[in-house]
């Protein structure tokens, strides 16, 4: 599934999948948010676990942040971070660990995705943010 987050709301094809009204329901659920952005969801909302903020995926991405790489390098980076999250999804010390096999890669990309990786507790209090809700921006646009 190809899909697109911003700092309120994960997308797919426009449309979106995960947004506040999905909260309360994934405040029950152990969680892993891999989207460009989903650091300011998940703390907006207390959402606890695994998760990256903007996330160099595809050449457009590395060009907006500033990161000269090649399709092939995004690629590697892709391939060594998802064997390194399935290797230590579960382990307790998952983010370091997590950041200690990505960080042997040692590229632009995963350089700058590295200082991108986060994980909250259960317990961490919501942070709130002062980032204007682009999903209403974006609907006002589309209709």
């Amino acid at each position: 599934m190809v899909v697109h987050g911003f700092h309120h709301w994960l997308l797919n094809n426009y449309q979106t999948i995960i947004d506040k009204t999905c909260v309360p329901f994934l405040k029950t659920k152990e969680l892993v948010g891999i989207w460009c952005f989903a650091k300011t969801f998940f703390d907006e909302h207390g959402l606890a676990r695994f998760h990256t903020d903007m996330f160099i995926s595809e050449t457009l991405e590395a060009t907006m942040m500033g990161v000269k790489a090649t399709e092939g390098e995004i690629e590697t980076s892709k391939l060594v971070f998802a064997k390194a999250v399935r290797s230590y999804l579960f382990h307790p010390d998952c983010l370091n660990r997590v950041k200690f096999k990505y960080g042997k890669l040692n590229s632009d990309v995963s350089k700058d995705n590295f200082v991108r990786l986060n994980y909250r507790e259960v317990n961490d209090p919501p942070i709130k943010n002062n980032l204007p809700d682009f999903g209403n921006i974006l609907q006002n646009i589309l209709s």
